[in-house]
C-alpha cells in the first residue's frame, strides 16, 4: 500500500530567497522559515523556535522570489525529505528540506498592508461570512499561481 505524507508550516522567513536555475531551465528557490512557539519549562513559558529549510520549484519559485522577503509571513504545505551527506572533512551531516506544494503569504511582521487601488475588483461577501475577511483568505495558492492575474499597486512595497 502506498503511503502519503504532508507537512504544514506557518512562520516567518529567515532570509531572502535564493533563486537559481538548474541546467534543464527549471527555477529553484531556497529559503529558511522560523516557527515560533511557547513551551513551558520549569513553570515558565519560554520561546521555542524551530527552523525548516524550504525548496520552491518552477513557477512557484519565481512567484515566491517576486513577493517574499526576509520576515514575510508564510503558510506552506509540502513534503519533507531527510538526507545525509559527507562533507570534505569526512563528517556526516543530516539535513531536511520541505518541498513546497502550496503556499499562502501575508504581510511582513509589523502588519504592513499593501495599499488598495481602484483597479482591484470589488470584494464579494458571502451571506453569513465575516465582512472583514476577504473571500478566499487563508486558502492555499493555486497549483500554478502565476496563471491568475495579480493585483497592481501604485506604490512600491517597502
Amino acid at each position: 500500500m502506498a503511503g502519503y505524507q504532508r507537512i504544514e508550516i506557518i512562520g516567518n522567513l529567515t532570509r531572502d530567497l535564493e533563486l537559481k536555475y538548474i541546467p534543464s531551465g527549471t527555477a529553484l528557490a531556497k529559503v529558511g522559515i522560523a516557527v515560533n512557539d511557547k513551551t513551558k519549562r520549569n513553570g515558565e513559558y519560554v520561546d521555542d523556535v524551530t527552523f525548516f529549510n524550504l525548496v520552491f520549484w518552477g513557477k512557484r519559485a519565481e512567484t515566491a522570489c517576486k513577493y517574499l522577503h526576509k520576515g514575510s509571513w508564510l503558510f506552506v504545505t509540502g513534503k519533507i525529505k531527510f538526507s545525509e551527506y559527507e562533507k570534505k572533512d569526512g563528517t556526516r551531516v543530516k539535513t531536511h528540506e520541505v518541498s513546497v506544494g502550496e503556499f499562502v503569504f501575508g504581510p511582513r511582521q509589523g502588519g504592513y498592508e499593501a495599499p488598495v487601488t481602484e483597479s482591484l475588483p470589488e470584494r464579494q461577501v458571502n451571506e453569513g461570512s465575516d465582512p472583514g475577511t476577504p473571500e478566499g483568505f487563508g486558502q492555499p495558492a493555486s497549483a500554478n499561481p502565476v496563471e491568475e492575474p495579480l493585483p497592481q499597486f501604485d506604490e512600491e512595497v517597502p
